[in-house]
C-alpha cells in the first residue's frame, strides 16, 4: 500500500497509470471477477445492510460503466437485473457540473452512448433516478477510512453530498488501497470497500 505522504495528484496519475497497465494484464479478467464475486456474496450474506435502507425489495442501484482499467462489473449488473433491481447510470451536464442518474431497461452497451466527458451514458432519459438505496461509486484510490479520490472532477462528491442514506459501495483493486489519503470538507466517503483482499465495512 502508498505511504500517506503521497499527494492526492500524484496518488491519482500513479494510480491511473497502474491501472490502465494492469488493464493489458491476463490477470486483470479474473481479479476483476474475483471482486465482484466477493462483494456480491458479502452482500449476500449481509442483506440487512442494504434491506433496511430500502423501501421495498426492488431496490434502486446507482451505476457506472466502467473505463480505463476500472473492474468490469457487468457480472453484477447481470445479478441485480435477475433480482428485479433498478439500475441507474449517470449523465453529466459539463457547463452546469450536474450529473443525473436515469433508469435502464438494459445494460447493453447499444443502451448507451458517449457523453460530453467521453463516459458512456444511457441514450434514453426518460426516467429520471432521484432516490438510491445503493450506489456504486467508481474511484481512483480509496482508503480504511473510506476516503476515496476519483478523477478529480468532483461530480461525485456533489452527488454523493444529497444522498447521505444510500450505502455507498466502492469495487477496486487492492493496489488502489492506499494508507491514508488527504481530505477535503467537501470530498464524500464511501461506506464499504471491496478489493480481490480486502473487505472494509464502515
Amino acid at each position: 500500500m502508498s505511504k500517506a505522504s503521497d499527494s492526492q495528484r500524484e496518488i491519482r496519475k500513479r494510480i491511473i497509470d497502474q491501472r490502465k497497465a494492469f488493464f493489458r494484464s491476463p490477470e486483470f479478467d479474473p481479479l476483476s471477477g474475483l471482486v465482484c464475486r466477493r462483494f456480491l456474496e458479502a452482500l449476500n450474506s449481509n442483506r440487512n445492510i442494504i434491506i433496511e435502507r430500502a423501501n421495498n425489495n426492488n431496490l434502486s442501484v446507482g451505476c457506472y460503466l466502467p473505463m480505463d482499467g476500472e473492474i468490469n462489473l457487468h457480472p453484477v449488473f447481470g445479478i441485480f437485473s435477475n433480482l428485479g433491481w433498478e439500475l441507474s447510470f449517470p449523465v453529466v451536464t459539463r457547463a452546469t457540473s450536474e450529473m443525473r442518474f436515469f433508469g435502464v431497461k438494459s445494460v447493453e452497451l447499444d443502451a448507451f452512448e458517449t457523453g460530453e466527458l467521453g463516459v458512456l451514458e444511457p441514450k434514453k432519459r426518460d426516467r429520471p433516478v432521484t432516490h438510491f438505496d445503493l450506489i456504486l461509486v467508481p474511484a481512483v484510490a480509496v482508503d480504511r477510512s473510506g476516503n476515496r479520490i476519483g478523477m478529480g472532477k468532483g461530480f461525485y462528491d456533489r452527488f454523493l453530498n444529497n444522498q447521505r442514506d444510500a450505502l455507498r459501495v466502492a469495487l477496486v483493486f487492492e493496489f488502489q488501497i492506499v494508507d491514508t489519503l488527504e481530505t477535503q470538507e467537501w470530498d464524500q466517503r464511501v461506506n464499504w470497500v471491496f478489493s480481490e483482499k480486502s473487505s472494509i465495512l464502515l
